[in-house]
Order: C-alpha cells, then sequence, then structure tokens
C-alpha cells in the first residue's frame, strides 16, 4: 500500500485539533516534531534568508516538558520575585531609608539585600530577550549588528570588571595583590572558553544538550557556539555572584557592583538569545534561559557575604575570570559571527559605539553609587 506523501506530515482531525505527526518526515526536514515550522534561512517560508521569530515554543523538544503553560507561571515567579526584591532593597537602602547600615542590620535583613541584589542582577539577563519581542523576523544582517552590538558591550563589561577587580582591597593575610590575581583569572577563562570549545563538538545531539533546538540535519546547527556561549554564560555568574557578596563589606561598594553587573548583564541576555533564537527558541524560553543562565548570581553572592574573608582573595581571580571569558566570546564568537555579514568598518564602528555608551554608563553608575 503505497505511503502518503511526506508533505501531509502534520494533519488534522475532524473536529479540527492537530492530529499525529510522521516524526520521519520532521526528522528529515519537512517539519519539526511537533508540526511546527522552523523558519531557518533555507526553509521554503523564508526565502530571503529571514528568521521568523517563535514566540512559543510549545512545538519543540522542550514543549514536551515545558509547556508554554508552564513558562508562563516559571516567567510569573520570576517577576514576582523580582517585584519583591525591588521592594525589598527601596525599603532598606532607598531614599527614605537613609540610615540603615547593612553591618548593624539583623542577618536576615542582611541576607535579604544581598540575595536580592543578585537576583535583580539575575533577572536583568531576561531583558535581552525584550528586542526579540519587537520583531517578526530576523534578518541575517539584524543577527550580525546584535552580535556586534553584544560584542561591544561584553567587552566594555569585561573591562569594567578588570578595573573593579584591581581595585579590589586585599586581604591582610595574603601578600599578592589584586592585579596578579585578575591577571591569574584572566587566564583562566580564557583557557576555559577554549577548553570548552575544545571538548564541545558539532556532533553532540543538541536536543541532549539543551533540550529546546532541533533536529533536523537540514538546519545546520552550529551546537558548538551555542553551547560554549550558554557554558561561559552560566559558569562565570559563579563568578560574579561572589563577587557581589564579598562587595557588599562595603555597603556602596555592593551597590555599585550589583547596579554595573546587572546593565552588563542585559547584553549577556542578548548574546545568548542571538545564539538560541535563531535556533529555534520561543522568546519565553529565551528570556527564561538568559535568566537561568545568572542564576548561580544570588546563589553564590549569600555565602560569599556570609564568608566574606575567605571569599576576599578569590574575588579578583573570579572578576579576571569573568572578563577574560567574555572578552573571548566576545571577539571570537560574537564578533567574528558579526564579521560575517558585515565589513570590517561596520563591525568595528558598532562595536566601539556600543563599547563607548556601556562604559559611559558604568561610569555614570560609578558617580551616582559610590
Amino acid at each position: 500500500m503505497p505511503r502518503e506523501p511526506r508533505e501531509r506530515a502534520a494533519t488534522r482531525d475532524d473536529d479540527g485539533k492537530p492530529g499525529a505527526v510522521d516524526t520521519d518526515a520532521a526528522r528529515e526536514g519537512a517539519l519539526p516534531e511537533g508540526g511546527r515550522e522552523w523558519a531557518s534561512p533555507t526553509s521554503a517560508s523564508s526565502k530571503e534568508g529571514k528568521i521568523r521569530i517563535i514566540r512559543s515554543s510549545s512545538g519543540n523538544n522542550l514543549g514536551k516538558r515545558l509547556t508554554r503553560p508552564r513558562q508562563m507561571v516559571l516567567l510569573g515567579v520570576a517577576l514576582a520575585v523580582t517585584a519583591h526584591s525591588v521592594y525589598f532593597l527601596s525599603a532598606r537602602l532607598g531614599p527614605r531609608a537613609p540610615l540603615f547600615d547593612l553591618h548593624k542590620a539583623p542577618l536576615h535583613d542582611a541576607i535579604g539585600v544581598v540575595w536580592s541584589s543578585g537576583w535583580i542582577t539575575a533577572a536583568s539577563t531576561g531583558l535581552g530577550a525584550i528586542p526579540f519581542v519587537l520583531v517578526n523576523e530576523l534578518s541575517p544582517r539584524l543577527v550580525a549588528v546584535c552580535n556586534a552590538v553584544a560584542a561591544g558591550m561584553m567587552m566594555a563589561a569585561a573591562l569594567g570588571l578588570v578595573v573593579e577587580g584591581c581595585l579590589e582591597e586585599t586581604a591582610p593575610d595574603t601578600m599578592s595583590t589584586p592585579i596578579w590575581r585578575v591577571l591569574l583569572g584572566l587566564y583562566l577563562g580564557v583557557g576555559f572558553v577554549k577548553l570548552s570549545s575544545h571538548v564541545v563538538g558539532d556532533e553532540v545531539d543538541p536536543a541532549e544538550v539543551l533540550d529546546d533546538m532541533s533536529r533536523s540535519k537540514s538546519r545546520d546547527i552550529d551546537t558548538k557556539r551555542a553551547m560554549v556561549i550558554m557554558a561561559v554564560m552560566t559558569l562565570h555568574s559563579f563568578t560574579e555572584g561572589v563577587g557581589i557578596g564579598v562587595s557588599y563589606h562595603s555597603q556602596s561598594l555592593g551597590g555599585f557592583i550589583s547596579a554595573t553587573l546587572a546593565v552588563h548583564n542585559v547584553p549577556e541576555g542578548i548574546a545568548v538569545a542571538i545564539v538560541l533564537i535563531p535556533r529555534g527558541f520561543g522568546v519565553l524560553a529565551t528570556t527564561l534561559w538568559c535568566i537561568f543562565s545568572s542564576l548561580p548570581q544570588p546563589l553564590m553572592a549569600v555565602p560569599a557575604y556570609l564568608f566574606v574573608d575567605y571569599f576576599r582573595f578569590v574575588t579578583p581571580v573570579g572578576f579576571g575570570f569573568s572578563a577574560g571569558a567574555m572578552a573571548f566570546v566576545s571577539l571570537f564568537e560574537l564578533l567574528s559571527e558579526a564579521r560575517e555579514r558585515l565589513s570590517a568598518r561596520e563591525a568595528y564602528s558598532i562595536m566601539a559605539l556600543a563599547m563607548t555608551v556601556m562604559g559611559l554608563t558604568q561610569a555614570f553608575l560609578r558617580e551616582k553609587t559610590m
């Protein structure tokens, strides 16, 4: 008996609801599993090379485990925690509480301030996915521009972390200066990215790693780049969390470091989004992944604050590690991808402009919070 053509892979029942899906056809490129079209640059629905942004990821592998209602619940929880954190900080550190002293306050209040600061910095990473809500499709040139912008902002953030690491106070029982520890962190950060690039191969099935990428071979997914960037963003969040906790040994420095990290997490979110969205992630799922990549910040900030004498030595190393990893990703991942669609003059000009804006923002924050 002849087999039904693969173009009929996604069918509908008599009542109009989606019916069975020919998974073989999905794997061979006709449709993704779940019958949802993924508009890759080579697909029939994007003949001009544009990538249609998916508002929901319910049709891919992640959707089977994390449906859209569950994504909405998680996003609602994240927004609620963020609102509570903002309220808590404004009540303790805002203009209405000018006499609040973190070191004389009850321990639960101090922990609440540190945790809230760490959570806000993590949640700000999700803002990187907001620009993709405003457009329905991405042209390759727009993706390249976003990569150049993210590269410039991340380079400025990396330089800011180097400066803060070098200015970090030296613990009384240590002989080395913060500069040497920052340099050590820089080497470790670059080495981590290069090691990740070497270990993680293109042959790894992205469905087993991120659960939200399509399995169609015809989409030519650069799994290595996505995995390396996600790994870098997540791992260096541990060191940034330590930096937040340690910086609160000075209340004004803690506020400045938290505000700076919150601002520089936005381009990190853009970097994550620009990697995941063209590979089949929905905007909502991308937002959650952005926040997840920075979740170690509040988790590490509290123990670092409680045991500041033990963590103070490694803080410059952590800042250097973050700076080295971000600089490497910025130059050799994001900028190199931008150069594929932009001329050298365009790519470097956009990157320089983004660096300038980010640097001025960091200088403004230092002026207002220190």
